[in-house]
């Protein structure tokens, strides 16, 4: 492989680890979160998971949408993301994330792999990526590792005053959980979704364009309604799950009347949009071990 197609796998490679790492930082650790005044037994679900020294998680995205192929015919698009994830945060900070993107439409289907692992090696930290066919290595801040935590994140979904509500008791992986729900409006849904990326789309416009269209956000969107499962006989995080179906297409159409609906149509209709995240192995996740192979990574850069 010429020397710049391979630099350029690499970038690719490193980007793809960023974003990954990005998403399991905010979304799937914020996952497992709880909060509000009545609500002390997700409180202390958050607690339990704070102390944890390890912890196993698969975090998905599932996304269904329609759009016209080059002859007007509407196709049906189906993408899937999961990320199977080991976090260990004592004697020291380590992670592996094996993610998985799936893409069906009609009779054609497309499968890609990325497994990343976060590791410390020496005085510093280190991080291998591999794809399955090369790896590549780069280096991690040790601030940012050794500051990581289950909870770093959680307060991406904690509004201040905001309260979940028991809503039942469920059956999940042979065990009983209790169901609790909390619904994110105005400012508050507006720098979540912010949080979790779902706002860089409009970062390439002006100070005052963005500004508008978050403020309008607030305005106009209706809500999201968190859940979250709390295992009964160990008081740990167990589930977490969110529809954003309805709020992507407010987005949509919000951001648009905000630019005098002129924002340009991307021809797709979301028909599904869900995300969900199973926490299990609390102080007990499988040990993290480094393969062979990647004493062949490549310097990323």
């Amino acid at each position: 492989m010429p020397h710049t197609e391979r630099k350029n796998q690499m970038n690719r490679m490193k980007r793809a680890g960023a974003t990954a790492l990005a998403a399991l930082l905010t979304l799937s650790l914020a996952a497992c979160s709880g909060g509000g005044d009545q609500t002390a037994e997700v409180k202390a679900a958050q607690a339990k998971l704070d102390a944890a020294t390890s912890f196993e998680s698969v975090y998905r995205t599932e996304m269904d949408y329609s759009m016209a192929d080059a002859d007007g015919e509407a196709v049906s698009v189906s993408v899937t993301n999961q990320m199977k994830v080991t976090l260990f945060t004592a004697p020291e900070p380590r992670l592996m994330a094996d993610t998985t993107t799936e893409l069906t439409s009609g009779e054609e289907h497309m499968s890609q792999n990325m497994t990343i692992y976060m590791l410390k090696e020496g005085e510093g930290y280190s991080q291998y990526i591999t794809d399955g066919s090369r790896w590549a290595k780069g280096t991690v801040a040790s601030s940012d590792m050794e500051e990581m935590t289950p909870t770093d994140s959680i307060q991406l979904f904690l509004a201040e005053g905001a309260a979940f509500r028991k809503v039942g008791t469920e059956t999940l992986e042979g065990g009983d959980a209790v169901k609790y729900e909390n619904t994110l409006k105005g400012a508050q849904l507006v720098e979540a979704l912010d949080n979790v990326q779902l706002l860089d789309s409009i970062s390439s416009m002006s100070e005052d364009q963005q500004s508008k269209i978050r403020s309008d956000l607030g305005k106009n969107l209706k809500g999201l309604t968190v859940h979250i499962w709390v295992d009964e006989a160990t008081g740990y995080p167990v589930r977490y799950e969110m529809d954003l179906t309805a709020i992507l297409e407010d987005m949509t159409d919000s951001i648009s009347k905000t630019l005098g609906g002129h924002s340009e149509k991307s021809g797709r209709t979301m028909t599904r949009a869900v995300v969900s995240m199973t926490c299990a192995n609390f102080n007990s996740a499988a040990e993290i071990v480094l393969p062979d192979a990647a004493a062949d990574a490549e310097p990323m850069g």
